[in-house]
C-alpha cells in the first residue's frame, strides 16, 4: 500500500511541475470571417476543428456558415460554404449551410459537419464537394463523434436522442432516447 501511495505522489509531483506551451495558430480574436495568413485572419463563433493526414487545419463556423481551411504554414482560406444561409450542395463556395456544429474526418480526409439547423449531416470530399449525407430528422446534429475504425459517426442534439450513422451505407439507427 506505501508503495502504491508513493507512486501516486510521485507522478502526481511530475505532472504538477509540467509546463504546457500554448501558441496562437491562427485569428485575430475578432469575431468576423477573414481569411489571412496566422493572426491576420479571424474566425465567427468557431465551432468544430479536425485535422487531415495532411497536416491542415480544418473549423467549422456557427456563425459564419462556412469551412475554413489552415494550412501547416498558417494560410487560413473558406474551404467550403458561401457564407449566405442556406441549405445547397456544391462545391466550394457554391454549397451553403445553416448553423455549424461539431467535425469529424474519416480515414480518406473526408470532413462530416452537423448542420445543425438544417437537420443535416454534410459530407465534404477533400476536393471541397459537399453533399447532403443524412437528413436527420427532428435531431440537430450539433455534437458528433467518429469511432475509432472511422466507420461510424454517433451524433445528438436538441432532440435528447443519440443517432449512428453509418458512413459505408449512411443507414441512420437511434441508439439511446
Amino acid at each position: 500500500m506505501k508503495v502504491i501511495l508513493k507512486l501516486i505522489i510521485a507522478l502526481s509531483f511530475s505532472f504538477s511541475n509540467a509546463q504546457m506551451v500554448v501558441s496562437t495558430v491562427a485569428g485575430s480574436g475578432i469575431a468576423q470571417t477573414i481569411n489571412g495568413n496566422g493572426t491576420l485572419a479571424s474566425f465567427n463563433n468557431p465551432n468544430g476543428i479536425v485535422k487531415d493526414s495532411n497536416g491542415n487545419l480544418f473549423i467549422s463556423e456557427e456563425s459564419g456558415r462556412v469551412i475554413r481551411k489552415i494550412t501547416p504554414s498558417g494560410d487560413v482560406t473558406i474551404f467550403a460554404g458561401s457564407g449566405a444561409y442556406g441549405n445547397a450542395d456544391g462545391v466550394g463556395t457554391a454549397a451553403s449551410f445553416g448553423s455549424l456544429g461539431s467535425l469529424v474526418i474519416d480515414n480518406s480526409d473526408n470532413i462530416y459537419v452537423g448542420d445543425y439547423s438544417n437537420s443535416r449531416i454534410r459530407k465534404i470530399l477533400p476536393s471541397g464537394v459537399v453533399s447532403t449525407i443524412s437528413s436527420t430528422i427532428n435531431n440537430s446534429s450539433y455534437a458528433m463523434c467518429i469511432d475509432a475504425s472511422k466507420t461510424n459517426i454517433y451524433f445528438c442534439g436538441s432532440s435528447r436522442i443519440v443517432r449512428k450513422l453509418e458512413i459505408a451505407t449512411e443507414i441512420v439507427t437511434t441508439i439511446a432516447g
